[in-house]
């Protein structure tokens, strides 16, 4: 096989791979609160939901500057102190993560929607122990918010993070049971949003820190097409940097899985993710080639909205052997292609095309091997 006929090949098979499949959404309908915080006499008139908990009904009462009330999660390690002031008709929020103050505000308005507005920013004192924390229990990279960068924040479920992560084909129907498991999970209080997107990207081996498998072009063909079931979309070429660093560099074309949920459902998600073999545990990092915990498989987790940037992100693995680099996770076309409805047998029937597609490719590469020696084949 030519590597003329690799490219013919794998032009083909991308025409007919869907480049966007939905994954059922995992919704968690909201009352919107019709009482004004100034008219506010019980806990039934407050939203039932707000930022990082929700209501616990028993901390709320009546004082003679105007109102307090409790939201939780975490079993009260993160929560929200919410408050009306009469004097000043004003309401006041602090929040709370993991037991960490991050940030509070304040609003004039007399609608509880209008607190969105009051609070910028996300606080990166929340950032850097979720990072070390999650990049010491899993396969993840996390970016922590860039400073002055816009950060997406709702009602009532406070600021968005997004998280990418690569997917081979053997794995694509795992995030349908995951997608019903989260559904399912009565600890996931807010909605959440994922799709899967065709992508490419690169992967960078160095020289003698890698298997023998990254030590040669044409076996590192036949690996990354084993790793992700879809054909790299051109054979690996050798690399050198500007250091002197040689590497042998793959570009690989795979779905990549974005989903946004807000920041309360971080650990939830990932947790998901890693239970039916999204993401990988950081326990096999070092002696795994194979997904999720291969360091090339690693989830990124980041703002809400930058996986639809070309940010160009790359990163290393803890040992130096390897980077690996995304232009972008997603764009917007993506999203905007997404209808609200969508339909789980829809969804199951693009992945059997997908699967479909990477065992013919598979049967026609195999096929190929063993007609000649080929280009590929040593």
């Amino acid at each position: 096989m030519s590597e003329t006929d690799i490219v013919t090949s794998i032009s083909r098979a991308v025409d007919e791979l869907p480049a966007v499949i939905p994954l059922p959404k995992i919704e968690r309908p909201h009352a919107n609160a019709k009482c004004p915080p100034s008219k506010v006499k019980s806990p039934a008139d407050l939203p039932g939901r707000l930022f990082l908990g929700c209501l616990d009904t028993q901390s709320f009462h009546m004082t003679a500057e105007g109102w307090k009330a409790t939201y939780l999660d975490h079993g009260g390690e993160t929560r929200v102190e919410l408050s009306f002031k009469k004097g000043t008709n004003r309401l006041w929020l602090e929040q709370t993560w993991r037991g960490i103050w991050g940030c509070g505000g304040t609003s004039s308005s007399d609608e509880f929607g209008h607190l969105a507005r009051s609070v910028g920013g996300f606080p990166s004192v929340w950032d850097d122990p979720a990072k070390e924390d999650l990049e010491a229990r899993y396969n993840v990279q996390y970016l922590p918010t860039q400073d002055g960068a816009y950060v997406i924040t709702g009602f009532p479920d406070g600021a968005f993070k997004s998280l990418a992560c690569p997917v081979p084909v053997s794995k694509l129907r795992n995030l349908i049971a995951c997608h019903r498991k989260m559904d399912g999970d009565p600890a996931i209080k807010t909605n959440i949003s994922g799709h899967l997107h065709l992508q490419s990207g690169a992967v960078n081996y160095l020289v003698g820190r890698n298997g023998l498998f990254a030590s040669d072009p044409d076996i590192l063909y036949t690996h990354t097409f084993g790793q992700t079931g879809l054909p790299p979309l051109a054979l690996p070429v050798w690399e050198t940097g500007g250091d002197g660093t040689r590497a042998l560099t793959v570009h690989r074309l795979i779905y990549i899985y974005n989903v946004m949920f807000s920041f309360r459902e971080l650990e939830r998600v990932v947790k998901h993710l890693c239970d039916h073999g999204i993401v990988g545990s950081a326990d096999a990092l070092d002696r795994s080639d194979t997904a999720p915990s291969a360091p090339e498989f690693a989830a990124v987790i980041l703002q809400a909205g930058l996986e639809v940037q070309p940010i160009e992100f790359n990163y290393f693995d803890s040992s130096q052997r390897r980077r690996t680099f995304y232009e972008r996770f997603t764009d917007m076309d993506a999203f905007l292609s997404l209808a609200d409805d969508r339909n789980p047998e829809e969804t199951a029937t693009s992945i059997e095309l997908v699967e479909s597609v990477s065992r013919r490719l598979a049967d026609q590469f195999q096929n190929a091997l063993e007609r000649a020696p080929l280009e590929l084949a040593h």
